[in-house]
């Protein structure tokens, strides 16, 4: 990817929910947007429907970075919940039944992201540059669920260039896939008692199935992490990974 360009956005809401598919009775949240996420947010500026945008996006063609900009703040929010299992829409509620219950869900709290985003379709990368330029997004932006609407800020489109760092370390400013890396990569200090690593969806099938996860390593309060013996990308003085 050496010499191509990538666009460059901030995307932040007062509230975030990534779901995390296999929980059931309480749902949490992934810390970041997930690389299928990201495609749903791309697809909302541009105006590809929900249904469709699968189709448009996946690992050959589709490259993006994450850096975190607030660090990551997690509260618990109670969400009254309709019991529709035994009732449709014009009966009456059996006595002594409960026609709600309220479940704990995990909400990602004042959140922010650096977004880096390549696509190889030169329409799809048009559009969305115009509608970052013009701060126009076709859809209602949101980060996860309906209810977590958000806003962006477009950082403008940059060059790449591919670097590689050996015995002296570097700061990498995004999130960082683990196949990138090694054990010796990892240059210790005090930002890594805050590092975690995170196992997210990447790429979904025109019927939703997962076909491809990323392990992720982030610092929670988005501060740079070190690394060495490392190939990586500089990006308007920002050092990142793409996957």
């Amino acid at each position: 990817m050496e010499n191509e360009k990538l666009l460059i956005f901030d995307i932040f809401a007062p509230f975030a929910h990534f779901r995390v598919p296999y929980t059931t009775t309480s749902p949490i949240t992934y810390p970041i947007p997930t690389k299928t996420a990201v495609a749903g947010i791309v697809s909302s500026i541009i105006g590809i429907d929900k249904d469709e945008y699968i189709n448009f996006f996946n690992t050959d063609n589709f490259k993006i970075g994450i850096r975190i900009i607030n660090p990551i703040k997690i509260v618990h929010i109670c969400e009254n919940f309709l019991n529709v299992k035994n009732v449709s829409f014009f009966s009456r509620w059996k006595k002594g039944e409960k026609p709600r219950t309220q479940i704990k869900v995990e909400f990602l709290k004042n959140v922010s992201y650096r977004l880096y985003i390549w696509h190889s379709d030169k329409t799809i990368y048009k559009n969305l540059m115009e509608n970052l330029l013009n701060h126009q997004s076709y859809y209602t932006l949101c980060l996860g669920l309906s209810e977590c609407i958000a806003n962006f800020e477009y950082r403008g489109e940059y060059f790449i260039k591919q670097k590689q760092t050996k015995e002296n370390p570097v700061d990498i400013h995004s999130v960082i896939p683990i196949v990138n890396i090694n054990k010796d990569s990892l240059v210790l200090d005090g930002n890594i008692s805050r590092c975690l690593k995170v196992h997210i969806p990447a790429e979904l099938s025109k019927e939703r199935e997962l076909l491809k996860t990323e392990e992720i390593l982030i610092e929670r309060d988005g501060r740079e992490i070190k690394l060495k013996n490392v190939i990586f990308f500089e990006c308007n003085n920002e050092n990142i990974f793409l996957f």
